[in-house]
């Protein structure tokens, strides 16, 4: 479960009391960090650790890049920006240190001293859509563990804000459909969120496989699918590498193959393709998933690309799913298509979800 301390900030940081706030600006992958230049070099590689997770496209491509501020005075430039950390301890007498310190109440001053506390945020501090993170400790020390600890929970903060984004700026359009959605709550108790784009490419009670395409523009593919398996009592022997693997060639023999039907998608079955395999234990929507990423390719190597999938079970259906995203993209950079992937994925809600 995380910690959450949400801090009141002092009057210096409170622009008004309006809601009439600008909207954040800024790449949604940069994290402008500030911090003290000397605490920097003793905490890079751990502070990179948590963030720069590759993603194989097959490049390696990062979600977050950490872009570091050492000098204070420049946050009226950047103080609009989506997304902003401030990095520190409480014996820090550097400019920002002090900065920082001075953005604490004295209650979250003592958290921190007893070592209680040392994730601080507010959300639309300076404008909207924006996440203002601090990290800090009592000293150096306590603030390596803690990133080295609770590198997934820091991590997810900012992942978490960064779904939030792109599925509002989704929905905002308008344009998802809504009988697709309907159709497949009735059909199958499930929902997943429909892009205007999105056709059901295939659609099998029996096979229990839904597959859902987008070819827009007509050189990238895009595929979402989704797989179930009902009446399991004993869930967890399902979650292991090889089950995942094998299941998913298994699905994308069946479903995922060219038009001339004499190849079809697989992973792992070659040492390239292996060594860009990850599974991560993962928290999805509140349950315990397994997120798997790595390259898909046609057997006969004509081509390939990046995909992610999650797999967990549902208690209330006594179900595993298997939810998955894939592109297809030869000539387009891959890293913002695959990584949208993931707002999708975890707008996936069951019946029971949506009633509660």
């Amino acid at each position: 479960m995380r910690k959450i301390f949400l801090i009141f900030f002092i009057s210096l940081l409170i622009i008004s009391c309006s809601t009439l706030k600008p909207k954040a600006t800024g790449d949604e992958t940069e994290i402008i960090t500030y911090v003290d230049s000397l605490l920097y070099s003793q905490i890079e590689r751990d502070l990179k650790f948590v963030f720069h997770r590759l993603i194989y496209t097959p490049q390696p491509e990062s979600l977050f890049a950490i872009k570091p501020e050492f000098q204070i005075y420049s946050i009226d430039k950047l103080k609009y920006r989506k997304n902003l950390m401030f990095v520190s301890t409480l014996d820090d007498k550097s400019d920002i240190g002090l900065y920082i310190l001075n953005m604490l109440d004295p209650a979250s001053k003592e958290l921190v001293q007893k070592d209680s506390a040392y994730i601080f945020i507010k959300n639309d501090l300076w404008s909207k859509g924006q996440i203002v993170l601090i990290l800090i400790a009592k000293d150096k020390e306590t603030l390596l563990k803690h990133l080295r600890k609770d590198r997934n929970e820091i991590y997810i903060y900012f992942r978490d804000e960064f779904f939030r984004r792109e599925m509002n700026a989704i929905i905002s359009e308008g344009h998802n459909k809504k009988d697709i959605e309907k159709y497949l709550l009735e059909k199958y108790n499930w929902k997943i969120f429909v892009q205007h784009d999105y056709y059901i490419a295939k659609d099998s009670a029996q096979e229990k496989f839904v597959w859902l395409r987008r070819r827009t523009p007509e050189d990238m593919e895009r595929f979402i699918f989704v797989h179930w398996i009902d009446s399991v009592y004993d869930p967890y022997k399902f979650f292991n590498q090889v089950w995942i693997a094998n299941k998913r060639n298994e699905i994308t023999k069946k479903f995922y193959r060219t038009t001339r039907d004499d190849a079809w998608v697989v992973i792992a079955d070659d040492p390239e393709s292996i060594k860009y395999l990850y599974f991560f234990p993962v928290n999805f929507n509140g349950r315990y998933a397994i997120r798997v990423q790595g390259l898909w390719r046609f057997n006969d190597f004509t081509g390939g690309g990046p995909f992610i999938s999650y797999v967990f079970y549902d208690s209330t259906q006594k179900r595993i799913y298997f939810l998955d995203g894939s592109i297809f993209a030869p000539r387009y950079e891959k890293k913002k298509p695959i990584i949208k992937k993931g707002p999708f994925l975890h707008a996936f809600k069951t019946a029971s979800e949506i009633k509660g």
